[in-house]
Parts: C-alpha cells; structure tokens; sequence
C-alpha cells in the first residue's frame, strides 16, 4: 500500500482533499544551514516564497542563493541593523556559523541521526526551537513522519477541516488525528498546506 493509500484509507476527510488535490511537491533545497538561516531570519523555510527580511540578507551579501558559514561571516552588524533585522537574529546567524566551522558540518550525514536526535541537536542552536527543528526535518530533510502541532497554518486549516474549536483542545485533538496518519504523518501535513493554499486561491 501507497502512503497515499494508507492515509486515504485512514482519515475520510484527508481522503477527501487527496482526491481534490495534486500530489504535493517534495521540494528541497537539501540545505540544512542555509534553511536554519532562512528559519533565524525568516521563521519559515523556503519551501514557498522567499521573505522580506531574507531578501535583506542577500542584498548585504550580494550574492544570490549564497548563504555559507563563510558568507554569513562578511556581514556587518551595524549595516544588518540598519536594514531593519533585529540584532539578536544577527547574532543567532553568526553563532549558527561559528558551530557548522567548528564542528566541519559540510557534509555531515543527517540520515544516521534519528527524528529525535535531530530536534535535539538543533534545538541546542540559539534560535532554533522544537517547531523550527521540525520544519527542517519535514521540508529539508524530507523525514517520512513529521508533524507540525505547533504550525498556525496547519492549525488553522485542521480546525475548519475536522470542525474543531480553536478554543477547546485544539493542540490535543489534532495530535489525535495526527496520530492515525503515522507513519505518514509528513505527507499528510503538506496536503493539509497545500489544501489551505488551495482555498485561499478559490
């Protein structure tokens, strides 16, 4: 069986948006530094569309789809603040550079480290907290059971999906459900995006 099959067979509904929707796209830019940046800067990764404040960030650089420990290390502190980006962001950045060249994390092998061992790992980054860790492992990293409680778009979309209240044990009721998409937990949060996108262009 397909994971598309498994979640269709377990969630009436979800089956419902699978059957509207194209297959979500596995987009990645196979990047875990340059996502982490995105992460720091921005608080999403660039799985969509690249934001405002991290278009700043390539301006200062001056180069496009560049962002290296070794790049981010020819920012200017006063120039970053000058363009409006919080001065803790830019010493998040600039820690986050100094750990990739302290511990040579170039080519480091993220598919020996389990789910758990990577939330760990990064959340221990300055900036980086258990949301921020996931998205990596979900859009990044491309891990097969990866959701997203704490993202407002899935929220938002899994209230008017499933007809829950914001009010009432929304955390709770969408773990719930999440729970019957395992192992395929990742594929169902990016159908529940792309239906939200999906709408909002209706």
């Amino acid at each position: 069986m397909t994971p598309t099959e498994y979640l269709r067979k377990a969630d009436p509904r979800l089956a419902e948006i699978i059957d509207t929707l194209d297959a979500p796209e596995q987009d990645t830019t196979d990047d875990v530094f340059t996502d982490l940046v995105y992460l720091m800067v921005e608080h999403q990764v660039p799985y969509r569309t690249r934001g405002q404040w991290i278009k700043k960030v390539y301006a200062m650089l001056g180069e496009e789809d560049l962002l290296t420990p070794e790049t981010i290390f020819t920012l200017d502190e006063q120039e970053w603040t000058r363009n409006k980006l919080a001065a803790r962001k830019f010493h998040n950045v600039m820690r986050l550079a100094e750990y990739w060249q302290e511990n040579d994390m170039y080519n480091f092998d993220w598919s020996v480290l389990s789910d758990e061992k990577i939330i760990e790992l990064l959340t221990e980054l300055d900036g980086i907290g258990e949301h921020s860790a996931k998205m990596i492992l979900l859009f990044t990293l491309q891990r097969p059971d990866i959701f997203l409680p704490d993202d407002s778009h899935v929220k938002q979309v899994m209230s008017a999906v499933y007809g829950i209240d914001e009010k009432k044990g929304l955390k709770k009721n969408i773990l719930e459900i999440s729970d019957t998409w395992a192992p395929h937990r990742s594929l169902a949060t990016r159908y529940l995006i792309d239906w939200r996108a999906y709408l909002k262009r209706q």
